[in-house]
């Protein structure tokens, strides 16, 4: 235990003193530690400093904030707690991702919505981000249902934006399903100018994001179809409604993390090499640089899912596909301007198990961060109660006409 002002310039100091105390770990450096090696019992809220300069990563830290927090934490270590099953919302997850980085670049985590909720009309265009995503999604796994059945023209780059413009203007008699709060949202768009203009630019980006799709993946349609989609195909995320159960265990704090997840789509592919799990994702949003991809937390949560969701793992410790073993995972991310993918092997795979635990165990300390999650899900419920009170208005007055039409 130790306590001081300059707590991250004195890091040396502190694994000088476990190596002084325990010399079996001077066999190799400290950053050769494996990440179930160590444990920091720390109030990440506090000593973001600190932990930023632990050398090596993956460590978990486990949030304490008070004695009797200590004390629990000790007691998972030595064994006198159960492990509890807690289940982890992905999108949360993904949003502490966002907030962690804007700590790290403004030295303060940015306000509820970021530059979503800036300007009078930053509502719309949060939900209209939301809407420009789920939309693309649902067209994507229809796309690809069509060429996997051997419709080629119906899935063709004009076929495509046609259907896109009819799910735009018509989500609801194409089936897509969009909460009430949402088509509340858009109806009331296309009744003003300015909210027309707005809905108008973010179709001409969901279309440009399409025609980018087709002509990096597919630059002679139908050519190569078969053979990229129909012999490769092994799942689209709209064929089940059953995802992928991911469980991470945290040794040192007595609770099991379940995390549920399914790609968008899922191939088995050859190559020289043997067998490979190839999983889709497909992102409206804003890019990320390179290496940002590459260490993202739903890179490995998504190679994770595809281990689990496809192949078996056998009392020899191997995964195997097709009764042969070590498949390759690859994690595709489609963008606007480009596709970005990461390659492992089932180790690599696994290896990052302690980062996704150690940072759901991080999020779960970080009382500002769940502060702000509480306080959006309560405007989200909110503005959900709003749009039923106004639905349910709308109803009753229409059922009050009918019933003087009537009368």
């Amino acid at each position: 235990m130790t306590q001081s002002t300059a707590l991250k310039l004195n890091t040396e100091r502190v694994f000088q003193a476990l190596t002084a105390q325990f010399p079996h770990l001077q066999a190799d450096s400290v950053e050769s530690l494996k990440p179930g090696e160590m444990l920091v019992l720390a109030d990440s809220t506090k000593a973001a400093g600190f932990l930023k300069s632990l050398p090596g990563k993956g460590y978990y830290i486990h949030g304490v904030t008070s004695g009797a927090s200590v004390e629990s934490a000790l007691d998972a270590v030595l064994g006198n707690l159960s492990l509890d099953k807690v289940s982890v919302v992905r999108s949360q997850l993904r949003a502490y991702t966002e907030w962690l980085e804007a700590r790290a670049k403004y030295g303060a985590p940015r306000k509820a919505g970021g530059s979503f909720s800036s300007g009078s009309h930053g509502r719309y265009y949060r939900e209209l981000g939301f809407y420009r995503g789920i939309i693309m999604y649902d067209l994507m796994g229809r796309l690809y249902h069509l060429m996997r059945k051997g419709q080629y023209m119906e899935a063709s780059p004009e076929a495509s934006e046609d259907l896109l413009r009819q799910m735009w203007n018509q989500p609801l008699s194409h089936g897509v399903r969009i909460s009430e709060e949402m088509y509340d949202t858009l109806r009331n768009l296309r009744r003003k100018h300015y909210g027309r203009a707005v809905m108008a630019g973010y179709f001409d980006t969901a279309r440009t994001w399409l025609r980018n799709y087709y002509k990096r993946n597919f630059k002679d349609y139908p050519v190569g179809v078969n053979h990229k989609v129909v012999g490769t195909l092994i799942n689209l995320a709209r064929d089940t409604k059953n995802s992928v159960t991911l469980e991470y265990a945290a040794p040192y704090t007595g609770r099991r993390y379940l995390v549920h997840l399914l790609p968008a789509r899922a191939h088995l592919e050859r190559d020289e090499q043997g067998n490979l799990l190839v999983a889709h994702v497909y992102r409206t949003g804003k890019e990320p640089y390179e290496d940002e991809f590459e260490d993202s937390i739903e890179t490995n949560l998504l190679a994770r899912a595809m281990l689990q969701g496809y192949a078996d793992k056998r009392a020899d410790g191997l995964w195997y596909v097709n009764d042969e073993p070590n498949p390759r995972v690859k994690v595709v991310f489609h963008y606007m301007t480009r596709d970005l993918s990461r390659l492992q092997t089932t180790t690599e795979v696994e290896s990052h198990s302690p980062d996704v635990t150690a940072l759901i165990e991080k999020m779960n300390a970080d009382k500002e961060f769940l502060a702000h999650w509480e306080e959006q899900e309560a405007k989200n419920n909110k503005a959900a109660t709003g749009v039923a009170k106004a639905k349910a208005q709308r109803e009753a007055r229409a059922a009050k006409k009918a019933d003087a039409k009537k009368s």
